[in-house]
């Protein structure tokens, strides 16, 4: 089958749409970096467990690790407007720019604004194609605003 006959089809796959937070600890500072997910799902009860699918070039997965903590905010329908953040950044040192952010109990960034958050610690990572699969235990988490998460549907599933 070519990829042309199929690529619609797989694009039809629904997914939500999240920032992805982690945090950077250099020998200067300590410093926040956030990317859009779409490929998250839980994968586990107990204990509670999610993977995310990462990009091999995404300067996130530079700082994620077996052990290390990163945080998963849900976007809801009514802050659409969360998704363009990680492309509007200007100032590498302030990723977040305006918007309002708290930490967890770990120190991952939270973004007031997001449907919900969990805070969750890397199990393992197995590299497949072109993303990484962040396998996580989901350690904390909170319902921050009363609205539904967003869906997002591809018009090619070969491609963002």
């Amino acid at each position: 089958m070519k990829h042309e006959t199929f690529a619609k089809a797989l694009g039809k796959i629904t997914s939500g749409l999240y920032l992805m937070t982690s945090k950077v600890e250099d020998d200067a500072s300590p410093r926040d970096q956030m990317m859009l997910a779409s490929w998250v799902q839980q994968v586990s009860f107990e204990p509670p467990m999610l993977v995310v699918a990462v990009n091999h070039q995404r300067s996130v997965r530079d700082h994620i690790h077996t052990d290390s903590y990163f945080g998963l905010n849900i976007i809801g329908q009514q802050h659409s407007e969360l998704m363009k953040a990680p492309f509007q950044i200007k100032d590498l040192q302030a990723p977040f720019g305006e918007l309002q952010i708290h930490h967890s109990s770990n120190g991952v960034v939270k973004i007031a604004k997001a449907s919900a958050f969990l805070e969750c610690k890397v199990q393992s990572i197995v590299s497949t194609g072109d993303h990484d699969l962040v396998i996580a235990e989901v350690t904390d988490g909170e319902v921050l605003q009363g609205d539904e998460p967003m869906a997002h549907v591809r018009k090619n599933g070969l491609s963002y």
